[in-house]
């Protein structure tokens, strides 16, 4: 369609959708629904390995426990980084650094020095040593 979006239902039509893709002059965001069931999750893999993106980021939930997020993360392949979403929402925020993946956004902004020392100290209740 003149806006670009296309849903590819399967691995054959991301392939496909890739090679047009490739030849066009400006970049593109492709984003990747997964389904929480096993089955769903192998779909959506096939599919991202079908895309062979220059790079791929995953939204991950704070919240969720580090073991079954980084089981998530390897059904679905390999990523370059995460967006962690609710990092504000859970009393360990920081374990989010032992899923093996660079983390590059917190709560819609990028991480840096500065969010992380924010992230941590509302974590800490702003009893941080620094006062």
């Amino acid at each position: 369609s003149g806006s670009g979006r296309v849903r590819p239902t399967g691995p054959d039509e991301a392939a496909r959708w890739r090679e047009t893709a490739a030849r066009a002059p400006h970049p593109w965001v492709v984003a990747l629904a997964v389904a929480p069931d096993a089955d769903e999750r192998s779909a959506a893999a096939d599919i991202l390995r079908a895309l062979r993106p220059d790079q791929s980021w995953a939204v991950v939930d704070a919240r969720t426990k580090t073991v079954d997020a980084r089981a998530w993360l390897a059904s679905l392949g390999t990523f370059d980084a995460v967006a962690v979403r609710s990092a504000f929402d859970t009393t360990e925020p920081g374990t989010v650094l032992d899923l093996g993946v660079p983390v590059a956004w917190i709560d819609g902004i990028p991480a840096s020095t500065a969010s992380w020392a924010a992230l941590l100290d509302h974590a800490l209740g702003g009893r941080g040593p620094w006062d």
